[in-house]
């Protein structure tokens, strides 16, 4: 049958057609695999991280009371942080040019745990962690530290790998004792200055390492096989998070809102950027952090939380001390009061969770003198012993040395009891023994004498 629809040599380019396609796609999805493969290779190890923003949330939420809304802020910067720069190792496309990072502000009282919630999330991350006071530093030409200085210090604390250091996390403290306005009359010193040098290591600059050893240089992921000879560090994917008081804050926030807020409102929630500016900041500083998290003060149920809950509170540090003690160690324990009684007292001194530290060392000093020279084994903190401390260690004392009295005397007893026992049953033996040679040699005499009679 001849069908004129039917060409076999169309035919044939066709499916020849159809082939290399097939084979080009199949390649480029292989070449886009061993790229991804390429690029995951070139990954450093400590930016494996892949907590969601409320994984990141809960492992705070273990050791940090309350600053609920401070936590999903920081919880949010890190994780988004961290993942565009994953993604510009595995993609080599760097989006940080066009959307800068996002550094942040914590505002709250000394000791509500800006700088220890901070530290953690580094430890999280895998990354190095500096912290400075921002009233360290002064402008060029004066005598202080340098600004730079803490980037430096952030290379010694990845022991000289800039490629790790490049994506740390720096805590600048105390931020708001640098404002611009000088209040004192004085010259501004570590004022606008200082904010200007900040401003620029917040947005991006290459901070040379002279005199630095044992330094590894990184390699730029937008540029593979070239390698950053210099002794530089760029500041462009380093977090930068400031904190302070900002005490006199609260007037400017409460004149702007114009009216009186709740006695339980937290002030804070009402900050905005211009109230910063008013303070006394530049309008650039402040353009750099986008993100103000407001934190909570602490009262004194919130402390006891702290005591109960936390894996790195004052109470657990106390029971780690107590605990290395001797090869055994002294099993360190504390009633629902005491610890209340405790955070109370931690309280009235208003410097927040760091009083709490303060406390136990001031109720336990003596014992933690006296009681490695004992055989105590445990130790309960009471209210007792909160109220009482001296009485309450001269009756542990007291008891401990009857205790060891009465094993003594008792000890001498026994012994004494044991070496009549032994002294004794030597007796009977030898009395056995000599009796059995009177009774042998009687018998021996017996027999020679009935032998003689006959």
């Amino acid at each position: 049958m001849n069908d004129k629809r039917y060409n076999g040599k169309n035919t044939t380019i066709r499916m020849n057609a159809g082939l290399t396609y097939q084979r080009e796609a199949e390649a480029k999805r292989i070449d886009d695999i061993l790229s991804q493969i390429e690029h995951k290779k070139n990954i450093p190890a400590f930016l494996d991280f892949n907590m969601t923003p409320m994984e990141i949330k809960e492992e705070l939420d273990e050791d940090i009371i309350k600053q609920d809304l401070a936590k999903v802020h920081i919880s949010n910067i890190i994780y988004f942080h961290y993942a565009r720069i994953r993604r510009m190792y595995e993609k080599g496309e760097d989006e940080f040019d066009a959307f800068p990072k996002k550094n942040c502000l914590l505002i709250g009282d000394t000791g509500v745990g800006k700088s220890y919630m901070i530290r953690k999330l580094a430890n999280m991350v895998g990354v190095p962690f500096v912290k400075f006071n921002a009233t360290d530093f002064t402008g060029v030409g004066y005598v202080g530290n340098n600004v730079n200085d803490m980037v430096r210090s952030l290379v010694k604390e990845a022991k000289g790998n800039i490629e790790l250091a490049q994506y740390g996390i720096v805590f600048v403290d105390e931020i708001d004792k640098i404002f611009a306005k000088d209040r004192s009359g004085g010259p501004d010193v570590s004022g606008t200055e200082v904010q200007y040098g900040l401003l620029k290591l917040m947005e991006e600059a290459e901070v040379e390492l002279p005199h630095m050893l044992g330094l590894k240089k990184p390699k730029d992921p937008m540029q593979e096989g070239e390698e950053n000879l210099r002794n530089v560090i760029n500041t462009k994917y380093i977090l930068f998070i400031f904190g302070g008081r900002f005490g006199e804050l609260e007037k400017i926030v409460k004149g702007r809102v114009g009216y009186d807020l709740a006695s339980d409102e937290n002030w804070r929630n009402y900050i905005e950027s211009k109230d910063i500016m008013d303070y006394g900041f530049t309008s650039e500083f402040v353009g750099r952090i986008p993100v103000i998290a407001p934190m909570q003060d602490l009262t004194p149920d919130d402390l006891y939380e702290i005591l109960k809950k936390s894996r790195d509170s004052a109470y657990r540090q106390q029971q780690a001390d107590f605990d290395s003690i001797g090869d055994e160690g002294i099993s360190l324990t504390a009633t629902d009061d005491a610890l209340r009684s405790i955070a109370g007292r931690a309280s009235m001194k208003r410097i927040g969770a760091r009083a709490l530290v303060n406390v136990f060392e001031k109720l336990l000093v003596e014992y933690k003198h006296k009681l490695p020279s004992t055989d105590v084994m445990e130790l309960e903190i009471t209210t007792e012993m909160i109220l009482s401390p001296d009485t309450y260690l001269e009756r542990i004392l007291n008891s401990e040395n009857s205790s060891m009295e009465e094993d003594f005397f008792e000890g001498e007893k026994n012994s004494e009891g044991d070496e009549e026992v032994e002294i004794g049953y030597i007796t009977n033996e030898k009395n056995s023994e000599e009796f059995d040679m009177v009774e042998s040699s009687e018998k021996s005499l017996d027999k020679k004498f009935e032998d003689g009679k006959e």
